[in-house]
């Protein structure tokens, strides 16, 4: 009986828990959730972190892979006004997956440090 009780618990535990930034390594398969979240965003190759706010989702599966694009307000790197940020996931190469920003016309690796 304990057992049991315990299962129930730990999965009412992990459906209230947030979603957290080692949750999206990779986007989770339900990318709604990330709808109103604050993330904190570093640039990989330069030094730098910057805030912004999820106001929306869109994704594309083909059979090529996957693309995830979060619409966001209040990033702005280097002066320039970002509005998307985005995540290919190549079904042949998993390791050029990353998260990406466009900034001056050209890709920037990102990593999502953390979700609020």
């Amino acid at each position: 009986m304990k057992k049991y009780l315990f299962a129930v618990f730990a999965c009412l535990f992990l459906l209230s828990s947030n979603v957290h930034a080692e949750d999206i390594i990779r986007p989770p398969e339900k990318v709604k959730i990330l709808m109103g979240k604050l993330l904190t965003i570093e640039n990989t190759h330069e030094s730098g972190t910057f805030y912004c706010r999820v106001t929306g989702v869109s994704e594309y599966i083909a059979s090529m892979g996957r693309e995830v694009t979060l619409s966001v307000s209040g990033l702005n790197i280097n002066g320039e006004q970002i509005g998307t940020v985005s995540y290919q996931i190549d079904a042949n190469y998993s390791s050029s997956e990353q998260w990406q920003v466009i900034a001056k016309g050209r890709a920037m690796k990102v990593r999502i440090s953390s979700i609020e």
